[in-house]
């Protein structure tokens, strides 16, 4: 018996594992490759693009065993075009007024989740006229029931708008959640 061996096959089947080889290599690198290009976690796009925003509405409010607030901001948020306002707990007091003074506990952030101030942190409630504060404060509040807690999004033209603060930058949506104490 004699074994013939067939070098052109041989050859052509060795090109064929080969060629299967890199582009599974390939396949592998290009992969790992564009997987990690970008360390923010990515989230299912949708294929309307308005449904990839998500909303003031979405924004989540949690309360830490101190009563403290904190806010989950959701991936996709952006800047805010008009006052959003909900009242997170109504209270039982009076309605407030434009000319009141308020006394109140709050927390504010960027829609990135920076916190830039908040009265629990200092352990001292404010007390301001509406009159003195921004626009989204005076417009979020006036109406709202004294003991009442609130969820403000207010957008930059009724923020600082351009002027930047000192953890506030220019044209920032502020999310603030106030607790009012009293007004007079």
């Amino acid at each position: 018996m004699k074994i013939r061996f067939n070098l052109k096959g041989y050859v052509i089947a060795l090109i064929c594992v080969a060629l299967f080889l890199v582009s599974a290599v390939v396949t592998v690198f290009v992969g790992n490759f564009s997987a990690n290009k970008s360390s923010a976690p990515q989230t299912a796009a949708s294929p309307n693009p308005a449904e990839n925003t998500a909303k003031a509405e979405d924004i989540k409010v949690e309360f830490d065993e101190k009563g403290a607030p904190f806010v989950n901001i959701p991936a996709g948020f952006k800047a805010a075009d008009k006052l959003y306002k909900k009242v997170l707990k109504e209270g039982d007091g009076g309605v407030i007024k434009g000319d009141h003074e308020v006394t109140v506990d709050y927390s504010g952030w960027t829609i990135d989740g920076n916190k830039f101030d908040s009265s629990y942190d200092r352990g001292q409630s404010a007390t301001f006229s509406l009159s003195e504060v921004v626009k989204g404060w005076s417009e979020g509040l006036e109406g709202q029931k004294i003991g009442s807690t609130v969820l403000l999004v207010i957008p930059p033209d009724l923020g600082y708008g351009s002027k930047a603060q000192e953890k506030i930058p220019a044209y920032s949506t502020l999310i603030f959640v106030v607790h009012i104490k009293e007004a007079k």
